[in-house]
């Protein structure tokens, strides 16, 4: 009886230390790499107000603060966005899905990063991999490709800057647009 209890206590300590051995020595390819951070909070959301009447709301997976107190005071970075909005007149105008968004605090400004899908409500949608909100004009800027799906069509542009307010978009640099053309009383397209 005296081995069967040692036998058993000698097997509860290979499986104890073989999942110890599993756990902290995890594969390193799946790690997530530590950013240069002070803290990060996990499962936020920021809602952000121009004059009492709701801005942006935005779902993120992580807030990332900067370490030193010059660069936090100036930004937060939230990352893998989960939902966001952009609002007008405390209506939700656009859908949002970046990976990133950097909020700029003194000039209100924002800038998105990577795989930017900027949904109208209306249902056009504008994709690039950077753009930045300004703000003090109420409008997007970008300076990378831009695409953008229309009911009829397709537009591609090096540049585009999008007064949200007056609802006026300026796209220029190689612009090319496709349309979906019907042919009348038949199926042409």
């Amino acid at each position: 009886m005296n081995k069967s209890k040692i036998l058993l206590v000698g097997i509860s300590i290979l499986i104890i230390s073989g999942l110890c051995f599993l756990y902290f020595s995890g594969d390193e390819s799946t790690t997530k790499e530590i950013p240069n951070y002070q803290y990060q909070i996990d499962d936020s959301r920021v809602v952000t107000y121009d004059a009492g009447d709701k801005r942006w709301d935005i779902t993120a997976l992580e807030i990332l603060v900067p370490k030193s107190e010059e660069e936090k005071s100036k930004k937060v970075i939230l990352s893998d966005i989960q939902k966001g909005q952009l609002f007008k007149n405390n209506k939700a105008k656009y859908d949002l899905d970046a990976e990133k968004i950097i909020y700029f605090k003194e000039k209100k400004d924002i800038t998105l990063k990577g795989n930017i899908k900027l949904k109208e409500i209306s249902g056009e949608e504008i994709e690039t991999e950077e753009l930045d909100w300004i703000d003090k004009r109420k409008e997007f800027v970008s300076k990378a490709d831009v695409n953008v799906k229309f009911k009829d069509g397709n537009l591609f542009a090096k540049k585009m800057r999008m007064d949200v307010e007056n609802n006026i978009i300026d796209f220029s640099g190689e612009v090319e647009m496709e349309f979906d053309l019907k042919g009348d009383g038949n199926d042409e397209k």
